[in-house]
């Protein structure tokens, strides 16, 4: 063979390898553009997940957070920012492709909107045991509220003698006795307080032990962020006023000596009027109290508030509850107990199953 046709193998040939060289290479660059591609989908969908929890957190507590979790070989952080009814919820995904690390974010602010209560938290008054009203005890609307806005269950047995009254909607999940009016329903979720949790939730402001408060005005927050006052132990107080929004979560009894008030007139508080759920006059008060143990009302006393405690006994005399009550164990209201019927505030009544705040999506990203 000519030294020409020498030649012209030996070009052939390195043009060969080189063309296939090429497109091995081509195939490469292919293949990892393509895993790449699937592992920022992987990376897309954790961030999603993250997306996810942080809005079942930030519905809950609405407060600043870091989340991390992961999801199918991926990984997430999601970092929460709140600034007064705003919430930023940055997350960023992360999946380990094959030249390195593939992220994937998604940015979303939401809006807080109105807060939504638990089912057992609003109504007028659910009993988890027996509900026995006598005496003269009736339980009623605060007006400007009507009958047609209260409802009372028990998830036990109904009765009602003597010439107690329920002006509202009655229903039970066990048995109506003999005198008594209602129809009977599907019972109605009791949560026993969880002190550890409601202050996980709302944080603390006051952790005390065992303390008595008489005559005296403690000053309260805001709806957005109320005081919170933890007492590890037996809570007494004795014509006490609170300014603002406050919540009581006792780790005992909360025993009522004198009157319990707010500082929230129901029809002319301008507070009210211009609350944040926009609802004057129909939304509940500034006071939460949370109790482990028994609410005691002693006495002629008048007790503002929300309220879910283990037991409710009142003593002889007047006493007049103006708000909402859960409470769990057998009931008796005899003598002369009157409630008058506030709804509930959902604002103080996080740390509960199904309480959280509405959420407005207003700008959403991805990148």
């Amino acid at each position: 063979m000519g030294k020409l046709a020498l030649l012209a193998v030996a070009a052939f040939a390195l043009y060969g390898a080189h063309h296939v060289t090429g497109l091995a290479g081509a195939r490469y660059g292919s293949e990892v553009r393509a895993a790449e591609s699937g592992h920022e989908h992987v990376a897309r969908q954790a961030a999603l997940a993250g997306l996810a929890r942080a809005r079942a957190v930030v519905s809950r507590s609405f407060r600043d957070t870091t989340l991390t979790g992961g999801l199918a070989g991926a990984t997430y952080v999601a970092t929460v920012d709140v600034t007064d009814r705003t919430a930023v919820v940055e997350v960023a995904g992360t999946s380990d492709g094959p030249r390195g690390d593939v992220p994937y974010y998604v940015v979303a602010r939401y809006e807080r909107t109105e807060p939504v209560l638990p089912a057992g938290l609003g109504l007028a008054f659910v009993v988890d045991g027996d509900l026995l009203l006598g005496g003269s005890s009736s339980i009623g609307p605060e007006p400007p509220l009507t009958a047609a806005d209260v409802r009372v269950h028990t998830n036990g047995d109904l009765s009602l003698t003597g010439a107690a009254k329920i002006l509202g909607t009655t229903t039970y999940s066990g048995s109506r006795l003999a005198g008594s009016v209602g129809s009977w329903s599907e019972p109605v979720p009791f949560e026993p307080v969880d002190p550890d949790r409601i202050a996980a939730t709302l944080g603390v402001d006051y952790d005390l032990g065992p303390t008595t408060w008489r005559d005296r005005t403690v000053r309260g927050g805001t709806a957005d962020d109320p005081e919170v006052y933890r007492v590890r132990g037996r809570l007494t107080v004795d014509d006490v006023q609170f300014d603002g929004y406050v919540v009581l979560v006792v780790e005992g009894d909360l025993v009522v000596e004198g009157d319990l008030t707010v500082d929230d007139d129901f029809e002319d508080d301008d507070d009210l009027e211009d609350d944040d759920e926009g609802q004057a006059g129909r939304t509940g008060g500034h006071l939460a109290g949370y109790v482990t143990g028994t609410l005691v009302a002693k006495g002629n006393t008048e007790v503002h508030g929300q309220f879910v405690a283990q037991r409710l006994v009142s003593y002889a005399g007047t006493v007049e509850i103006v708000g909402s009550l859960a409470v769990g164990d057998i009931l008796s209201l005899l003598g002369s107990a009157r409630i008058r019927y506030r709804p509930a505030s959902a604002a103080l009544a996080a740390g509960f199953d199904g309480a959280y705040w509405g959420l407005r999506l207003v700008a959403y990203s991805e990148r």
